[in-house]
């Protein structure tokens, strides 16, 4: 500890507080004070319950986030409202805290929902040097995390490029608006062929799943499992042999069949080529076998992914938005030959790798830098910056 720096509890140094929430369907569309989540902002209305900028850190949902509301806003109360309890700390010195200088790791509980209470935050240990030391560290961090954000600023948007350029990619072969194809063959006409047509196999999961149990080799995959291009188990529910196999009849999964997630996030599509190889599936997500001799599984795929914006008008309910099993089997496929559109998926699973890569770089960046800033702030609030 350097010297005049004292050690606290937050809670000495520190109040925090969680505003009225004002429900998201009650904002006025015509409002024009933002109204502030655990996130930013979420929305506007007409009234505000703050007239001076505040500082604000996320309790609920988005955990940990720290963002300074503009000034007259409403503050909802899965942000927490951040102030000094005195002269002792500066706003902006707290805030670079909460950004890392502070150990506030261990005051996050909750696992399905985490969330940041007053409760937990008060015995969280707080460096509290000298007014002028606090305000010379907080101007060598604007000075050296500014470059940080530069760099993290550069690597988003040249993420955000490389997936507009594949939008644009995929497009050149499949125009989703309204569900008509686009001739991927220039000078000739390609036919729209309903879904149904074309696969042997369109069902969705299990309507009924069964409770899971035990960690086991069947499993039982739902929407969250499944990424574009990619299986990836995050949460799956396990089963026993006998509710496996029962599940197993509905779906009856083999290689080459392709998946949609068509409730919840809707969209997303993958190829199952064998693993997990004892995966079932909830209803979240949808199951086809296309015709061998009438469609490749890839082009289905990147047909998918190319139609967010369809799957998003298209969809329905109000509590949870589903695209149903009817309205895939009548969506509409631009059809060419099997020879040819094994040709459009040479090409987009070369571009598609190419890309990944450049997104890999990107990605590593964004890594590299949030490492800095973590190291800095720790220098920063352990007084060696």
């Amino acid at each position: 500890m350097s010297n005049g720096w004292q050690m606290c509890r937050f809670d000495e140094v520190i109040d925090v507080y969680q505003p009225e929430t004002v429900a998201v369907k009650n904002l006025d569309v015509d409002g024009t004070y933002p109204v502030y989540g655990a996130n930013g902002i979420i929305g506007y209305h007409s009234q505000f319950n703050h007239s001076e900028s505040e500082l604000l850190l996320g309790c609920r949902g988005s955990v940990g986030s720290v963002h300074i509301s503009s000034s007259r806003s409403w503050i909802n109360g899965n942000a927490m409202v951040v102030r000094p309890k005195d002269t002792r700390l500066t706003r902006d010195f707290i805030r670079y805290g909460l950004l890392g200088g502070f150990s506030i790791a261990d005051a996050i509980s909750g696992t399905a929902q985490p969330q940041i209470t007053r409760t937990s935050l008060a015995p969280v240990l707080v460096p509290v040097p000298p007014l002028d030391e606090q305000k010379r560290i907080v101007a060598k961090l604007d000075q050296a995390l500014g470059y940080v954000d530069e760099v993290v600023d550069s690597a988003q948007k040249s993420k955000e490029e490389i997936s507009a350029l594949w939008q644009q990619t995929l497009a050149k072969f499949f125009d989703l608006s309204n569900n008509e194809p686009l001739n991927p063959r220039e000078g000739s006409e390609t036919p729209a062929v309903p879904l149904s047509d074309l696969c042997s196999k369109i069902t969705d999961g299990s309507h009924n799943p069964p409770k899971g149990g035990p960690e086991s080799e069947f499993l039982m995959l739902s929407s969250r499992d499944i990424q574009n291009d990619q299986i990836a188990p995050v949460g799956p529910r396990f089963l026993n042999e006998k509710q496996f196999n029962d599940e197993h009849r509905r779906t009856n999964l083999v290689h080459g069949d392709v998946l949609l997630t068509i409730v919840g996030t809707i969209g997303r599509a993958a190829i199952y080529l064998g693993e997990p190889a004892r995966a079932t599936l909830q209803r979240s997500v949808a199951v086809m076998t296309p015709k061998e001799a009438l469609l490749n599984p890839r082009y289905l795929m990147y047909f998918f992914h190319s139609s967010s914006n369809f799957f998003e008008s298209e969809a329905q309910g109000t509590a949870q938005k589903g695209f149903y099993l009817g309205q895939l089997r009548e969506m509409l496929i631009p059809w060419i030959s099997i020879d040819e559109q094994s040709a459009i998926v040479d090409k987009l699973d070369n571009l598609k790798s190419e890309i990944n890569t450049l997104d890999a770089t990107k990605a590593a960046t964004l890594t590299e830098a949030a490492n800095l800033r973590a190291t800095v702030l720790s220098a920063a609030f352990a007084g060696d910056l």
